[in-house]
């Protein structure tokens, strides 16, 4: 369990490194590294030390914009190491739960919707970019297949029938009146 913990640690530690990097060494605004201490907050750390994506998923995410807009910024030149940074962190988003698909586009639509197109034509002769960008669609569908798949957004479906609401309760003056979810197996009491 140790070993676990360990390893979210230092992913966590690793993206957000990452993303501190980017912020520091390529953006024009200091501001941004100011967000990023605020943003980050100490449940994100709290998070680190857990056997839990979400810690995970907010470095990758943290990282992913953090590469991604001085990467995106028309008076940077194209760096290998953002495009790996973001690349990296494309990856993780996309891959580590079913919703970071969703995310990563998000991100993309968001730092991409402001440009020119004379930026993303300079971003797309890179062949680091290109080759990245494939690497990322190639997780994202990935990640997705393995979502639809496993049907991971069918929690409810999987749940034991205690677990379940049941809306078949009618109030009573009784406390041992029980819901029935399959006709079968009583499932709570209601509690009128």
């Amino acid at each position: 369990m140790l070993l676990a913990r360990s390893l979210t640690a230092v992913m966590v530690a690793g993206l957000l490194t990452g993303a501190m990097w980017a912020a520091a060494r390529w953006s024009r605004h200091r501001v941004m590294v100011g967000g990023m201490i605020v943003g980050v907050t100490p449940m994100t750390f709290h998070l680190a030390g857990a056997i839990n994506p979400n810690a995970v998923e907010i470095a990758a995410g943290v990282a992913l914009f953090a590469g991604l807009i001085p990467l995106f910024d028309r008076e940077q030149p194209v760096s290998p190491g953002l495009v790996r940074l973001a690349g990296v962190a494309g990856i993780v988003l996309a891959m580590l739960r079913g919703v970071g698909t969703a995310w990563l586009f998000a991100a993309l639509v968001l730092v991409a919707l402001p440009l020119r197109r004379s930026r993303l034509a300079a971003l797309w002769q890179s062949w680091v970019v290109r080759r990245w960008l494939a690497v990322v669609v190639v997780a994202a569908i990935g990640g997705a297949a393995w979502t639809l798949a496993m049907r991971v957004t069918d929690v409810a479906l999987s749940l034991p029938c205690q677990a379940q609401p049941c809306c078949c309760c009618r109030p009573s003056w009784s406390r041992s009146t029980s819901c029935r979810c399959d006709g079968s197996t009583a499932c709570a009491a209601c509690w009128t």
